[in-house]
């Protein structure tokens, strides 16, 4: 008697796409752990929003965050030893410098739409910086003259109260922000969104922990559910792992002391 097979899972994001998602990842956190390392930065960073919104941006499009805040550029392509040269010269986040940063992307994406080149730009806030005047501003700015932003409001970040997002007069979605998969959904709708000149998009990254059995929640790490996610999918992804880690390593101008603390990270993503 034959079995019965169990039915196949589909997923309309296609394998080569989700295989790029989980490299990215992991090679966002390499860098953050090589830059605190490095230049004695926290390793706190969101890997998951940067890499669902960064990856499929054109060239044409503008990126900007917090100074604190590599991983989007890395994303886009920055080398490493830019990043680290960067960071160890680089100020600490005021509230002035992030106004400074919101102008800016308000002007560039004036431009974009202005010479309907159908380039966009997103910008990514983290904690106080997204409910400052500054922030709450742009996003009216935006809303009023339809501009072709995504605004991404990170996890750990003030998220707007409801009441206060549905005034805005654009969509404002919230998404787990350790989960690249979902975050590249909305994504790529807020991004064909923006550049078929419809207006802006806030992607409000949540933390949205696990529950346990015995009531005790845990922290959602971005790569070990994109991992599960993958296992479902029946794609293998160890392959992808071994070659983003040993990519990595020669990346890097720091000799001995660079490959011993890629070994490291290797060992910390088993």
């Amino acid at each position: 008697m034959a079995t019965k097979k169990s039915p196949k899972t589909f997923s309309l994001i296609s394998r080569r796409k989700l295989l790029a998602l989980y490299t990215a990842l992991l090679r966002c956190r390499m860098m953050t752990e090589v830059a605190a390392a490095k230049v004695r930065r926290s390793k706190a960073a969101h890997e998951a929003p940067a890499v669902a919104v960064v990856l499929d941006l054109k060239p044409g499009d503008t990126i900007a965050a917090a100074e604190r805040d590599f991983l989007p550029e890395f994303v886009k392509g920055a080398s490493p030893e830019a990043i680290l040269a960067a960071l160890g010269v680089r100020p600490a986040h005021s509230p002035a410098s992030f106004a400074a940063t919101l102008k800016a992307t308000l002007a560039a994406a004036r431009t974009h739409a202005k010479r309907k080149s159908r380039n966009i730009a997103a910008v990514f806030g983290n904690g106080a910086s997204v409910s400052s005047a500054a922030w709450r501003n742009a996003l009216h700015i935006a809303g009023t003259e339809r501009l072709p932003i995504l605004f991404v409001s990170q996890p750990g970040a003030d998220q707007l109260r409801r009441k206060d997002s549905a005034s805005l007069g654009f969509p404002a979605i919230p998404v787990d922000g350790d989960d690249v998969v979902a975050l590249y959904r909305v994504a790529s709708e807020a991004q064909a969104h923006a550049r078929r000149g419809n207006g802006p998009t806030l992607i409000e990254c949540i933390p949205w922990p696990l529950a346990l059995q015995d009531g005790v929640h845990e922290a959602s790490d971005p790569i070990v559910n994109m991992e599960r996610y993958l296992a479902h999918m029946g794609i293998p992804f160890e392959r992808s792992k071994r070659k983003a880690i040993e990519e990595f390593g020669p990346s890097l101008r720091g000799g001995a002391s660079a490959r011993t603390r890629v070994k490291a990270i290797k060992n910390t993503m088993r």
